[in-house]
């Protein structure tokens, strides 16, 4: 089967692996969640922050006007809060914390560090070591893969 075929068929369409001993079984990772959610990625030169939103798939830069309640939930998804659920004692009960999640936020991207615009790569064919990255832009095919992040 050719590249372009592969392409141009629905992703949802199995993909015909090598015989047997050659086997290499594919790994799909979903970019996007219907209820949203979010990745660190790390930080800009000016202090901002950036995350892949699983809401829309694209990185978002959230500067400090960002860090408030309905933004965050607009740009992240409403996933975004469940990360940020504290018990209150007066309610008895689990409440979404703004700072909780700014917090969040600002701790993995830190670990992270300086975010390098130059690795993002939109939807394409992707050759990494031995294996064929395929983005179809809502999630990503990527034959032989065992675990660890999308480069």
């Amino acid at each position: 089967m050719s590249v372009i075929n592969f392409i141009s068929k629905n992703k949802q369409s199995t993909v015909n692996l090598p015989a047997p001993g050659n086997a290499r079984i594919p790994h799909v990772s979903n970019i996007t969640e219907p209820e949203g959610g979010w990745e660190p990625a790390g930080y800009n030169l000016d202090g901002s922050y950036v995350v892949l939103s699983r809401k829309t798939g694209q990185f978002v830069t959230l500067r400090a006007q960002d860090m408030e309640e309905k933004k965050l939930l607009l740009k992240l998804g409403r996933s975004a809060r469940n990360s940020a659920m504290v018990y209150d004692p007066e309610l008895q009960a689990e409440v979404f914390d703004i700072k909780e999640l700014a917090g969040n936020i600002a701790e993995y991207c830190d670990e992270f560090g300086l975010f390098d615009h130059g690795r993002v790569r939109g939807p394409g064919l992707y050759r990494e070591v031995d294996d064929l990255v395929i983005n179809f832009g809502e999630e990503v095919n990527r034959p032989g893969f065992h675990g660890g992040p999308l480069g």
